[in-house]
This record gives structure tokens, sequence and C-alpha cells, in this order.
């Protein structure tokens, strides 16, 4: 923080803060360090959100009132295997009056059927929940039954959500650390492996401790690659993105933004949607694309459509012999 701060010259301003769940299992007093640490480097907005991720399977680290203390808003609480534990977090979480309670679902539970689980799921009440692009068909229904909506590629919530109210407006946007309903303009990464960009540059710090932490006793960030992205990956990344998190493409302002002919720039993408375009999944016209409410189960086959380095790989990557 110390090295943004003296690169940048003058504190910059903060409207979001994420703690990933390697931060949160550590102790207290660490986090608070850290916490001060933030302050002085950095201006917090004062409409600014803080969340934070939390694996109830960890036992060590801060507890739910420390999180509180320090100041975070929302919570996302990671369901893997032990789902006893999790759904109490979640409901403790929920009763102390953080503003967004999230449950990521990363796996199956062993021995546990998934209308058990999404049973023990609904009656933990969170605000929003956040599904494996695999289970979306299985859980929606269910889901949808008991009050969610479907308001990003594998994200329900409740209406009253802010996430929701952001994707009903049309200002939800994808960001590497998850979804955002704020004007995102860079996103500063901290910590090994994380994943930041300013303007059209990504990058990504050292992912080896030892290199991580020899950069910085070097006085250098810590990034260990980069990609500065064209116009048309700017473009693309556009496209996908308002589809993952909104459902929808406004095709009259990418072409205003990026200077474009939707319709031509696309073509072959264009030629690929009249399949979907046949079996109900999307309407498309010269001014939007967007999902239909069945469509919206299948938005990352949509989005592969304009994935080009995806496609790329694809057509590429040797592929092994059947027998």
């Amino acid at each position: 923080m110390a090295l943004y701060h003296a690169t940048r010259g003058e504190r910059a301003t903060v409207v979001e803060m994420r703690w990933s769940a390697g931060v949160t299992a550590r102790p207290k007093g660490t986090l608070e360090r850290l916490r001060t640490a933030v302050d002085d480097h950095f201006e917090r907005s004062p409409r600014s959100s803080f969340s934070a991720v939390v694996e109830p399977e960890i036992r060590a680290g801060a507890s739910l009132p420390a999180l509180r203390e320090l100041g975070v808003t929302s919570l996302c609480v990671i369901f893997e295997n032990d789902w006893s534990a999790a759904t109490a977090y979640l409901a403790a979480a929920r009763d102390m009056g953080f503003v967004a309670v999230e449950a990521k679902v990363c796996a199956e539970s062993n021995g546990t059927s998934l209308g058990r689980q999404l049973d023990a799921l609904i009656a933990s009440k969170p605000t929003r929940i956040v599904l494996p692009s695999a289970r979306m068909h299985s859980a929606a229904s269910r889901l949808l039954d008991a009050g969610y909506v479907c308001i990003a590629r594998n994200v329900l919530a409740i209406p009253a959500d802010s996430h929701a109210i952001a994707h009903r407006q049309g200002r939800l946007t994808r960001q590497p650390y998850g979804y955002s309903s704020r004007p995102v303009g860079a996103v500063l990464a901290l910590g090994q492996q994380a994943i930041g960009y300013i303007g059209p540059l990504y990058y990504q710090n050292h992912r080896l401790p030892r290199h991580y932490f020899s950069a910085l006793g070097r006085g250098k960030l810590p990034v260990e690659r980069g990609l500065h992205l064209t116009h048309e990956d700017l473009t693309r990344l556009a496209v996908i993105g308002s589809l993952s998190a909104n459902l929808f493409v406004d095709i009259a302002a990418i072409e205003a933004i990026y200077k474009i002919d939707f319709r031509q720039y696309f073509d072959v993408e264009w030629k690929a949607l009249s399949e979907f375009l046949r079996i109900g999944v999307l309407t498309l016209d010269s001014m939007c694309l967007a999902l239909t409410p069945t469509g919206r189960l299948c938005c990352d086959d949509v989005c592969r459509v304009f994935d080009q380095r995806a496609r790329f790989l694809a057509e590429h990557t040797p592929q092994p012999g059947l027998l």
C-alpha cells in the first residue's frame, strides 16, 4: 500500500474494499493493523462499501463481531464441505445487521442431496446466492420459487438486495473479485496472486511467496505479469461484461462508445447467435441483445460466442485422440 501511495504521490479514493478469505482467516490484531494501513495510504469515500469473504470451516480468524467492529458492511460466506457450519455462520451474520450476506456455493457436500442443500440455503436467508455455473439449471427453479431473482450469469438475489437494484437499473458490473453495484474506474490488487487493472492494463501480482516478498523487499510493486487490452479486447469485454452482469447488451451504447457498427464488427458472432435465437434463449435486434428468462441459465454459452481468446485456444489446443 505504501508503494502504491508513493508511486501515485497522493492518496487514492476508495469506493469499495474487499478482503479475501485468506485475509479474514488472520487474527483480529493483524486485521486491525491492516485496516490502519488502508486508512494511512488511501482516502475512503464516505459512502464506500467494505465486504469480506469468510470460510466458516477455517476456525481461526476474526469473529463476526470483530469484522463488524472493523467496518465490514457486507459478508460473503463460502459453502464448501461443512454446510451445517456455513448455514449457522450465515444466519448469525444476518442477525448481526450486515447490509448484505452472500452465500457462495463452491462444491457439493458429500452425502447430501441437492434438495436438502437448497432447503438449508433458503432457510438461512442470504440476500444473494452465487452458484457454480454447472448447478444453475438444477437449482434455479427452486430458488426462483423461494423469491430469488436471477441478476447475473450465476447469481440470484432477493429483489431488495443492492446488487439486484443495480441489475434492474443496468449498472451492475463484473470485476476480477466479483460483481459491483458501483462505478469502478480501477481495481488495485493487493496480496499474492491478486488481479487488478488500471485503465486498459490488467495485471497479476506474483503467485510465489518468495517472488512476492522479494519484490516488496526491493521497494518494487510485486507485479508478475500484465496484459494491455486492445480496442477489440475492450469492446468484447464490454459486451461479455454486460451479458454477465445485466443479462443484456445495449447495442446502440456499444456502438457509440467504441465507434463500431455492431452487426458488421461482430458478423461471425451475429451468425452464431441465430441458433440461440431459434431456441428462444435470447432476443436480438439492431438496438439490443437480451437473454430471455430461460436464456439466463445459458448465459455462459452466449458469452463464449464473443470470447475470441477462448475460441482461439479451443481451436488451437491439441485434443487427445478418442479410443
